[in-house]
């Protein structure tokens, strides 16, 4: 069971870390990025020359939450899945330079007999200039964790997604292998390639990483505005995926500025309440 003041105590060593070229190439592809690569607006993202990093990388490379692992906190780790994610950026990822990688929990809510959610917090910044370049805070729901004695909430609030047709709605279709390549960016948890160990977890089959599904969407949604770029990105998970799969994403305009989104794998809703803001670039 989650020992949950150990997790309110935790100090997390800071981490330096980064990533190269061909790491940055591998997670664009695995999140469709390339299926038009002549596109001039794509193809930065999937060739070395004029590279960009497609900014919802910075879920990817900011680690595994290692504590997680950590005996002492009583996760039972097969329970695990992504509840939610909240990506603020701000600043351009540079591949081969150092980063510095801060982690910490911010809250164990308890959920009783329907397990129990962690609210973590990551941040990034360059380590040479100490540039601050993503702030990252991330739910996750352990299934089999509940009454471990925190308070049930309240959870991070996010934007509920408006009623009625949506503005856009577009249809990204998801191969069966593509949980084998989005593990490749280092999320081995068997969870999303063993079909028994999905089982032993409650799954039908092997499901694909919710933050697959949460790159797919933002993807989809940038595509609508290539000129612009991602300043913030949040969605809660709803529902697994399993592949093959068709996901359609639906957006609508919000008078703030920002696009309100979910993604539905037919009637089901996978990702919900999602948020997104561009900034335009300058002129």
């Amino acid at each position: 069971m989650i020992d949950r003041r150990y997790l309110m105590d935790l100090t997390i060593a800071e981490t330096e870390l980064s990533f190269g070229t061909r790491d940055a190439l591998l997670y664009a592809l695995s999140i469709g990025l390339g299926t038009e690569p002549t596109l001039a607006a794509e193809l930065p993202y999937v060739y070395e020359r004029g590279l960009r990093v497609f900014p919802t990388m910075a879920v990817v490379i900011s680690g595994k939450a290692a504590w997680l692992h950590d005996p002492a906190a009583g996760v039972n780790y097969k329970g695990i899945v992504h509840g939610s994610e909240r990506l603020e950026v701000l600043g351009d990822l540079p591949p081969g330079e150092p980063l510095v990688l801060r982690e910490r929990v911010l809250d164990v809510l308890d959920k009783g007999t329907s397990g129990a959610i962690i609210v973590a917090e990551r941040t990034l910044s360059e380590k040479v200039s100490g540039k601050p370049l993503a702030r990252i805070e991330t739910q996750y729901f352990c299934r089999f964790d509940g009454q471990c004695g925190g308070a049930r909430g309240p959870a991070p609030v996010f934007r509920t997604v408006p009623a009625g047709t949506p503005d856009r709605s577009m249809t990204v279709p998801v191969e069966a292998s593509r949980p084998l390549l989005y593990r490749l960016n280092g999320d081995d948890n068997p969870l999303h390639v063993d079909p028994e160990h999905a089982r032993a977890a409650g799954f039908s089959g092997p499901i694909l990483h919710g933050l697959c599904t949460f790159g797919i969407a933002a993807v989809t949604l940038w595509r609508d505005r290539p000129e612009a770029t991602i300043r913030v990105f949040e969605a809660r998970m709803a529902s697994p995926v399993i592949t093959p799969a068709e996901l359609t994403v639906e957006s609508w305009d919000a008078e703030d500025g920002a696009v309100a989104f979910r993604v539905r794998e037919g009637r089901r809703v996978v990702l919900d309440r999602g948020c997104a803001v561009f900034e335009q670039a300058a002129e």
